[in-house]
């Protein structure tokens, strides 16, 4: 009687499912979001042709692209790691190499980011960049009265009147390991940054702390600290830990705050801790 009335409850789902429905393409819109251009974002930019970069985000959140499209004369500095493709009309100009490069070199010791200047000839040209890591873009206008810092690491693509504020004395020992910097960016123009994992963006009013390693940028209005919590600190435990000094950022004031669900050391830990096992497995 039992399996009777199972089997009858399950004829009579069945019945229920529409069998023109295509799951399918819902699951598929729902993995790939649609693009997100320029006129969805919150900001509002000037209308100059100067300032007016044509730009779309592609893909989902957890892998995103962005694709830029350039007039005829325009310009954009692209990290030169993450350029995927472009047409015909796009035109690498050169290598950014000296004044500003150097001088930035000389102020961490190392080369943090190595541009590329791309231009669009006499036709509108697109040009199409991928992060390193799986996460989302993200789109920011600077403005001339509030300056971001930004992590080197993150740092897509910016329009030539975005400047880097060399001057900035806090580049380094910000996060928890010694290969990323944190820059100053000033200035007026489009700005793209990447986030590994999706985007948490919080707009702050008091006091908050973070563990830097999930900081990509903050607004300048904004005041920061930078301590030590012994509670946090792995490394002194571990040789092989990457990051894991246990260092804080403390924020005071007023100001926008973008993290990135994920981070890079955490991830590389997992990593290292997996290709251990296989080289030396465990004897039972």
């Amino acid at each position: 009687m039992m399996e009777e009335e199972s089997l009858e409850k399950l004829e009579q789902s069945l019945e229920q499912i529409d069998p023109e429905e295509d799951l399918e393409e819902d699951y598929t819109q729902h993995l790939f979001a649609h693009p997100r251009e320029a006129e969805a974002d919150s900001q509002v930019r000037p209308t100059d042709d100067e300032f007016n970069l044509p730009y779309t985000i592609n893909g989902h959140a957890l892998y995103a692209t962005l694709e830029l499209t350039l007039k005829p004369g325009q310009i954009v500095f692209v990290d030169a790691n993450v350029v995927t493709t472009m047409d015909r009309h796009i035109l690498f100009v050169n290598k950014l190499r000296g004044g500003l490069l150097d001088t930035l070199r000389k102020s961490l010791g190392t080369d943090a980011l190595f541009l590329n200047q791309f231009t669009a000839e006499q036709n509108v040209g697109h040009l199409q960049l991928a992060p390193a890591l799986p996460g989302d873009v993200c789109h920011h206008f600077l403005t001339i009265e509030k300056g971001i810092y930004l992590r080197t690491d993150n740092f897509l693509a910016c329009q030539p009147t975005v400047k880097i504020d060399t001057n900035f004395a806090s580049m380094k020992h910000f996060y928890n390991d010694s290969e990323s910097f944190l820059l100053r960016l000033v200035g007026q123009g489009d700005l793209w940054f990447s986030l590994y994992g999706g985007l948490v963006e919080i707009s702050m009013d008091g006091k908050l702390a973070y563990n830097p390693d999930y900081i990509v940028a903050f607004e300048d209005t904004l005041d920061y600290e930078m301590t030590k919590q012994e509670g946090l600190a792995v490394d002194r435990l571990r040789g092989d830990v990457w990051g894991g000094k246990g260092r804080l950022c403390r924020f005071t004031g007023q100001g926008k705050i973008w993290l990135q669900a994920r981070q890079a050391n955490s991830f590389l830990n997992y990593i290292q801790s997996i290709l251990l096992n296989l080289r030396f497995p465990r004897l039972n």
